[in-house]
């Protein structure tokens, strides 16, 4: 894919490393190097939403919710102004690279009085624009984060089944083991649930569901992030154990 960049700057900041921390730090953009043309537009677009994003918390303030529903996260910020991003621009927020190399690019424009507008674009498609009056504020912007709470998205965690929940309900909780502790979480996968019902799975204490996990953290007393509450948003896989002896039920 053709792609055209204007350098206005060689310092750090340049659009290489918004594009480095889009590749490294949104699971499954890209596997290997050889599938960058197929995929370069929807890293370009990670990025063009991850600017948004800082730009928007940037004028509007910190979030004071976070919430995750089929796929999306939706950021309220202080001022009651929402925003929707995907889950990879949502991880990519929370890495410390894709932060350090957006504040290090806003302070080259900002310190930069002749340039007036940042625009990138891709196949002649405005992506993101800013003026530099909005510079300072997107370099500045709060974490992507609620105050002494976050949320974390384990994708394709292996989650031991010890007490299931056979009918559609996404309020009612499983009882799983992950990583050695028991913890209980809803489904939330509608997909699953019908796939249950027209028998495409089955599974029994023991099996594991392959599945991506939402956890809820908070600061606890002592100043650690403590696991708060589990949401299981989609499920990948049922793996069944073998069993060497037929139980009759």
């Amino acid at each position: 894919m053709k792609l055209e960049v204007k350098v206005a700057s060689t310092r750090a900041g340049c659009l290489e490393a918004i594009l480095t921390a889009a590749i490294e730090n949104a699971p499954g953009l890209l596997t290997s190097l050889s599938q960058i043309s197929g995929q370069l537009s929807t890293v370009i677009e990670c990025g063009h939403k991850y600017l948004e994003l800082r730009k928007s918390l940037g004028a509007n303030g910190a979030p004071k919710q976070i919430e995750q529903k089929a796929g999306n996260v939706y950021i309220t910020a202080n001022d009651n102004s929402q925003v929707v991003i995907n889950r990879n621009v949502y991880n990519l927020s929370a890495s410390p690279v894709a932060t350090a190399a957006a504040e290090s690019m806003f302070d080259v424009v900002d310190d930069d009085a002749e340039i007036e507008r940042l625009l990138i674009s891709s196949d002649g498609a405005e992506g993101f624009s800013a003026t530099r009056e909005e510079f300072s504020q997107i370099q500045t912007a709060p974490a992507c984060a609620v105050e002494y709470q976050r949320v974390d998205i384990v994708e394709k965690a292996t989650l031991s089944v010890t007490k299931p929940v056979l009918e559609a309900n996404s309020r009612r909780k499983w009882e799983f083991y992950w990583q050695g502790f028991k913890i209980t979480a809803t489904v939330e996968d509608e997909d699953f649930f019908e796939g249950m019902q027209r028998h495409d799975c089955a599974f029994g204490i023991g099996d594991c569901l392959v599945a991506d996990l939402e956890v809820t953290k908070a600061i606890n007393a002592v100043g650690v992030w403590q696991n708060k509450a589990f949401r299981v948003m989609k499920v990948h896989d049922v793996v069944n154990q073998g069993r060497t002896e037929q139980m009759n039920l």
